[in-house]
C-alpha cells in the first residue's frame, strides 16, 4: 500500500476526524464507499475529504473475506496510521529493491563496458608490445645477416687477394725461369749474341785499354770476326775461358772489370724482382 495520509488533525463540522490528502490510487474502494453513502461522485485524481465514519465503512467492505471482517480498529486515526505504516514499509521495500536492481544493473553495465574497454586496451597494448618485439627480433635478424654478409665479403676479398699474390709470385718466378732459359739458349741459336753482350758492356761502363775480354771458346772466332764493331780503341785481346757461359763475357781493364756473364745478367734480373717477391711472401704469411 502507498502513503496516503499526511496528517489527521482536521475535524469536520460534525466533530468527526477527517483524513486529508487522500489519493485515489490507495483508497479507490473508500471513494466508492463514499459515493454510496453520500450519493456523490468525483474524479479519481480529485482531492477529497472523508469522515471517519466513511473510512470505517469502507474498511468494513474492503476487508470482508469469507464473510469474516477484520477486527475494527479502536479509532479511525489508528486505522489510518496502520495503513500509512504498511504503505511506508512497502515503499521502502520497493525503494530497496529498486536500489539493489540499480546496483546490479550498474554492475552489469559497468562490467560489460569495462570488459570491452579493457579488451580494447589490452588488444592495443598487446599489439604495441608484439610490434616492438617483432621489430626488435627482425632488427636482430637483419643485423646478423648483415654481419654474415660483411664477413663473407671480407673473406672473399681476402681470398681474392691471396690468389692475386700467389699468382703474382708464380708469374714472376715463371718469368725468371723463362728468361733464364731463353738467355742460356740464345747463344746457341744466335751466335751474334756475344757481339751485343760485349757492345752493351763497353757502352754501360767506361774502361780504358789495354783490355782483356774473357769469353767462351765457342764465341772466340765470332767475336774476332766482328772486332771492328766494338766501341773501343786501343789494344784489346780475347781470352777463351770454358768457365764463361756462352753468350757472356768478363772484361778486365786497368780501370776495373765488367762482369757480363749470363749468370750475372740473370742474377740482376732476380735481384730486381726480389723486394716484390719478399713483400708477396710476407702478405701471404699474414693472410694464413
Amino acid at each position: 500500500m502507498h502513503d496516503i495520509f499526511k496528517k489527521f488533525d482536521t475535524v469536520s463540522d460534525s466533530g468527526a476526524a477527517l483524513c486529508p490528502y487522500l489519493f485515489p490510487e490507495i483508497l479507490e474502494s473508500a471513494v466508492t464507499a463514499s459515493e454510496k453513502i453520500s450519493g456523490t461522485s468525483g474524479s479519481s485524481f480529485q482531492r477529497i475529504f472523508l469522515s471517519s465514519e466513511v473510512v470505517q465503512e469502507s474498511f468494513k467492505s474492503d476487508y470482508t473475506i469469507d464473510s469474516q471482517a477484520p477486527p475494527e480498529p479502536e479509532n479511525t486515526q489508528e486505522a489510518c496510521q496502520k495503513i500509512i505504516d504498511e504503505m511506508t514499509q512497502a515503499n521502502q521495500q520497493k525503494e530497496a529493491d529498486a536500489y539493489q536492481r540499480g546496483i546490479q544493473e550498474g554492475q552489469e553495465i559497468g562490467y560489460a563496458k569495462g570488459q570491452k574497454e579493457g579488451y580494447a586496451a589490452g588488444q592495443n597494448e598487446g599489439y604495441a608490445r608484439g610490434y616492438e618485439t617483432g621489430a626488435a627480433e627482425s632488427l636482430k635478424s637483419i643485423e646478423s645477416a648483415l654481419h654474415m654478409l660483411q664477413t663473407a665479403v671480407k673473406d672473399f676479398h681476402d681470398l681474392q687477394r691471396k690468389i692475386e699474390l700467389k699468382a703474382e709470385k708464380e708469374i714472376v718466378t715463371l718469368s725468371l725461369a723463362i728468361a733464364r732459359k731463353i738467355i742460356l739458349q740464345e747463344p746457341s741459336i744466335n751466335p751474334e749474341m756475344i757481339v751485343r753482350t760485349v757492345q752493351n758492356a763497353l757502352t754501360a761502363v767506361t774502361v780504358h785499354p789495354p783490355l782483356s775480354i774473357r769469353i767462351h771458346p765457342s764465341d772466340a772466332g765470332h767475336i774476332s770476326e766482328h772486332r771492328a764493331q766494338l766501341p773501343v780503341e786501343g789494344e784489346v785481346s780475347f781470352i777463351s775461358d770454358a768457365a764463361i757461359t756462352p753468350g757472356g763475357c768478363v772484361i778486365e781493364g786497368a780501370s776495373g772489370d765488367i762482369d757480363d756473364r749470363i749468370e750475372t745478367q740473370i742474377q740482376i734480373i732476380q735481384e730486381t724482382f726480389a723486394p716484390r717477391l719478399e713483400k708477396v711472401d710476407k702478405e701471404l704469411a699474414e693472410s694464413v
